[in-house]
């Protein structure tokens, strides 16, 4: 029977490799979930300046006019900074990514060791057997 001695390292890597895949996975959707935050708030930003276009029209207060002008300053602070963030967690995702390429490329290492060992005990096993026919063929023969 194949039992091979470094399995519980094969595990360990592959355990780490599963990890690693649920970390992407999530930075992922929270990648999405800001850039739908993003779209949200500059489609509420686009709302505003089209308000204050249409207003223009008909005669905007000045006093109106200085606190709408004021929501989009902070809006615009807001998308800069949600920017900002999506840029960080984007680098943060690349990085995760490196470790999840490098823990699949050990993972994949361990297999292939696996499969020579057990390569390595086929032959033998094979070998093995052989040589036990031989020996029967030779007892039978010296019987007969």
């Amino acid at each position: 029977m194949f039992v091979f001695k470094l399995q519980s390292v094969l595990e360990h890597r592959k355990r780490i490799e599963d990890e690693l895949m649920s970390s992407v996975s999530a930075m992922e959707r929270h990648i999405r979930q800001e850039e739908d935050a993003l779209v949200a708030l500059l489609g509420k930003k686009e709302s505003i300046l089209r308000d204050i276009e249409k207003t223009r029209e008909k005669g905007l207060r000045v006093s109106s006019l200085s606190v709408l002008c004021d929501y989009i300053d902070v809006l615009n602070a807001e998308e800069a900074v949600k920017r900002k963030n999506i840029h960080a967690l984007k680098e943060k995702l690349a990085g995760e990514r490196d470790k999840l390429r490098h823990a699949a490329k050990e993972r994949k290492i361990m297999e292939k060791l696996r499969e020579q060992h057990y390569a390595a005990y086929a032959v033998e096993a094979d070998n093995k057997e052989k040589k036990e026919l031989d020996e029967l063929g030779v007892l039978r023969h010296g019987r007969v």
